[in-house]
């Protein structure tokens, strides 16, 4: 089925789609075995023909094709060339996908997304991390803490999920993997390939490493994996330290203005760990997939899902799957003390309302009497000796002790409140067996 017929087939847009050029796109091919290794860069004009006239030496065991950058002709000669299903094909073009794995005949896919730490704004020059940074990072979601406009704000949230936060600057991306029955294994990436490919390339020049001697492909796919995870590490570190620092500044001194940092940090978190949970289950799926259906022996289907993924992989993707759990745990920590930052910033700004409400609440009881005493006398009885000698003085000899009386009463607990925190013990009201500690 054609490429594009099958798209349209399908009814669901291109929108994903990224046409890259040949500039753009990097090829490596990297044949290797346990005693030899070799590599040859691509162009994307020449990639199909280069497919159809250097096939895979007899010498090597596997054979690698990485692909770094978005090019739908790129993908349409490798899908031609190695026999590639269409609908993953579709897939890999549509770049709005979660982590997932197909099964086939002859092949499997698999996909998933890679989150990456950009860059750190600091106080001094900024800071780069990652073997390669790009000139112009591309960040296909994006919102921060700080917009003050409703407009900023809704463009921010309204596809979370790529997350930029004051003091960190994150990318996230689709991977895209291949494993044929031929041993041969392809990688695309949409830009950050870079990241992936020099740890793995590095340890296949090594032939003393498990990844070169064990001439076993699903080892690649689990390297790669692994350093999508890995990357994955210093983004939720990111998240911690600016959970610590927002923490912080919300036990210091809490504020309305606050709750709406701890509000997009925790949308941050949650859209982190929805692109995390999904790896989760395809590592899962993977180190699972030998419980297979019972079939005739020898159905070419049975025989490469069997030899699909190593029982030496299966160990190795154990240990995958361990530092998902770690980081998929931590960041359920930190959604939940958000939620309880938030509940700590409107419980301290309603104390401090109340507080408020309480002070004023003293002063109208403190006049309250002499309200009551003002409207009595501007009363004009007859006869009434204190209007009608122009005297105040009657007014005064009941004003002050009601007064005095009244501010006794208010002042008496508190004054006893502050006694006890001056020397650090508990105070009682009333007698024995009746008293109450306040």
């Amino acid at each position: 089925m054609n490429l594009s017929r099958s798209m349209a087939m399908s009814g669901r847009p291109n929108e994903g789609a990224v046409e890259a050029g040949g500039n753009e796109t990097e090829i490596r091919i990297i044949d290797y075995s346990a005693s030899r290794i070799a590599r040859q860069d691509v162009p994307a004009s020449e990639l199909q023909s280069h497919l159809q006239s250097h096939t895979k030496p007899s010498w090597a065991t596997c054979r690698w094709l990485y692909v770094n950058g978005i090019s739908k002709d790129v993908v349409h000669a490798l899908g031609q060339t190695y026999g590639l299903h269409p609908l993953t094909l579709e897939d890999v073009l549509n770049m709005d996908n979660l982590a997932k794995i197909d099964w086939y005949d002859d092949h499997y896919f698999l996909e998933m997304t890679l989150q990456r730490l950009v860059d750190v704004v600091e106080d001094g020059p900024t800071q780069q991390h990652g073997s390669t940074q790009h000139a112009t990072p591309k960040k296909r979601y994006s919102y921060t803490a700080n917009g003050s406009q409703e407009a900023d704000l809704a463009r921010q949230l309204d596809k979370p999920g790529r997350h930029v936060y004051e003091s960190f600057d994150m990318s996230v991306e689709q991977v895209s993997i291949f494993l044929t029955a031929n041993n041969t294994i392809i990688t695309i990436f949409e830009r950050s390939g870079e990241d992936i490919f020099e740890p793995i390339y590095a340890r296949l020049q090594s032939p003393h490493t498990i990844l070169r001697s064990s001439d076993d492909p699903s080892m690649l796919v689990q390297g790669a994996i692994d350093a999508v995870v890995d990357l994955s590490v210093p983004v939720g570190k990111a998240f911690e330290d600016t959970f610590t620092q927002l923490e912080l500044a919300v036990l210091t001194k809490p504020s309305i203005t606050l709750s709406r940092q701890v509000y997009v940090l925790r949308a941050g978190l949650a859209s982190f760990l929805d692109l995390l949970v999904p790896i989760s289950s395809l590592v899962r799926a993977l180190h699972d997939h030998r419980n297979l259906p019972e079939q005739p022996e020898g159905t070419p289907s049975v025989d490469f899902a069997r030899r699909a993924v190593s029982p030496l992989t299966q160990a190795y993707l154990k240990d995958v799957q361990d530092h998902i759990t770690t980081l998929t745990s931590s960041t359920r920590m930190q959604i939940r003390s958000a939620e309880n930052l938030t509940s700590l910033i409107f419980n301290t700004v309603a104390a401090k309302q109340n507080e408020s409400v309480r002070q004023l609440t003293v002063v109208s009881i403190f006049f309250l009497p002499l309200t009551f005493l003002t409207g009595y006398f501007g009363m004009n009885f007859d006869p009434m000796p204190i209007v009608q000698e122009h005297s105040d003085a009657f007014f005064w000899w009941i004003a002050s002790p009601v007064m005095g009386m009244t501010l006794a009463i208010l002042m008496t607990r508190p004054a006893l409140r502050k006694i006890a925190e001056w020397t650090h013990r508990p105070w009682r009201i009333g007698g024995r067996g009746g008293g109450r500690r306040l």
